[in-house]
């Protein structure tokens, strides 16, 4: 039964070819739009849920308030990394770390400035990153060891073996391979290109030395990993006597307080109001998944609209059928566009967008979104169809027109609505 309807429903589109390849192709440029919005979307939201634990990690934050208003900062003091670790239930580990600037490294005749970090052991146990060589969480141990990333090691040492070669670091200090790690990916929001020991920034800077034990400077960032049974609103509820107890001034006077932000939200939820997240790109993911919608939706409408015209001389399942088979023939259209575009619209929103052929899941969505669209562009003339197929008279068929201009003019008055132009 379904080869006939098959059969019926490609010979159509064969003996009515401009009407085939004006609703293929605009059918095709709609799913490309909505494709390039939701690869987009998904590269936004995979920010950082790449590392193993992503959701137990989270940054110290301070709030407080000053001149009547409350604000935030990311920087907190070195003394709270040893606090955190010792006295808060369901904190793992701790770490704190320098600002990930610059520095000179020289291997033999190389010689390279590239951006690293200085932190605690810990810190990459609250960050497993991809080990390639060596054994990360010893080597932050040795106060003379340093940790490359795959492309810094390739940089400094070609295909030469790099382990316990010498590097040295702002013509002062010597450092030995102690482990190389894979190249941080693009949806990352922490980027560097080694690591050294926190220990380095405190030999090489007298005022390091001296906020070790300053609970004023807060100079530094502060990174957890909590226990896997630990949320959120449990450790955030015994950080609450932190300030109170070492710094009892700030507490009183500005009402100091350390909170956490959520490794999940430092990409999204950059923007803070009154101390606390107040949105930020998350905003504008939100609204090109709506443009995304609508674009589709548009997009249906002109498919129906072209197809009412053909919904006399349709069966309705051939009418469905129909829809679905040039809903396929557009997906199609719209991954070779979608494929032609991405250089260009990775230029523009400097993103390394890619379509995941390989991936079921990408293949599982597009399956569903070639019926979902398919049932939805063909509705209408399939209802349209049913309508006919069952008049007994010309008032059936005027009220069925009638009901089905109806509804679909009332779906276009609300999209150009939603969109701000005149209904």
């Amino acid at each position: 039964m379904f080869q006939n309807y098959f059969r019926t429903a490609w010979r159509n589109l064969l003996r009515n070819r401009s009407y085939s390849t004006v609703n293929i192709l605009g059918l095709a440029i709609g799913m490309a739009v909505a494709l390039l919005i939701g690869l987009w979307v998904q590269y936004q939201y995979s920010y950082d849920r790449w590392l193993p634990g992503y959701k137990q990690v989270a940054q110290v934050r301070m709030r407080f308030v000053r001149n009547g208003e409350t604000s935030q900062v990311m920087g907190t003091a070195v003394t709270l990394t040893g606090i955190l670790r010792t006295e808060i239930p369901g904190i793992r580990w701790a770490a704190h770390t320098d600002w990930m600037g610059t520095h000179g490294l020289v291997a033999g005749d190389h010689k390279i400035y590239l951006g690293g970090v200085q932190a605690e052991e810990d810190f990459c146990r609250i960050f497993p990153y991809q080990t390639v060589k060596g054994d990360v969480s010893q080597a932050l141990k040795r106060p003379s060891s340093i940790v490359l990333t795959e492309s810094t090691c390739k940089s400094l040492f070609g295909n030469e073996e790099p382990m316990g070669k010498k590097v040295r670091v702002d013509n002062q200090q010597d450092f030995f391979v102690g482990a190389v790690i894979r190249d941080l990916p693009s949806n990352s929001t922490l980027s560097f290109n080694y690591i050294l020991p926190f220990s380095y920034d405190i030999q090489a800077n007298d005022w390091v030395r001296e906020a070790m034990t300053n609970w004023g400077n807060s100079s530094f960032q502060t990174f957890i990993a909590m226990e896997p049974h630990a949320s959120y609103a449990q450790v955030e509820a015994q950080m609450g006597t932190i300030a109170k107890k070492y710094c009892p001034e700030a507490w009183k006077e500005a009402k100091l307080e350390f909170f956490l932000q959520p490794m999940t939200n430092w990409h999204l939820y950059s923007d803070f109001k009154n101390g606390r997240e107040d949105g930020g790109l998350i905003e504008y993911v939100r609204l090109f998944c709506i443009v995304g919608v609508l674009v589709l939706l548009i997009a249906c409408i002109n498919f129906m609209n072209l197809s009412t015209a053909r919904s006399e001389k349709l069966a309705p399942k051939v009418g469905v059928v129909e829809a679905i088979l040039i809903t396929v023939i557009a997906a199609v259209f719209s991954l070779v566009l979608v494929e032609i575009a991405l250089p260009s619209f990775n230029l523009l929103t400097h993103c390394p967008i890619y379509i995941p052929w390989r991936s079921p899941v990408f293949w599982g969505v597009m399956i569903g979104y070639v019926i979902v669209t398919g049932l939805l562009a063909g509705s209408r003339p399939a209802f349209e169809a049913g309508v006919i197929s069952l008049k007994s008279g010309r008032a059936p068929l005027r009220r069925g027109r009638r009901l089905c201009n109806f509804l679909f003019l009332y779906i276009r008055c609300r999209v150009r609505r939603v969109r701000g132009l005149p209904v």
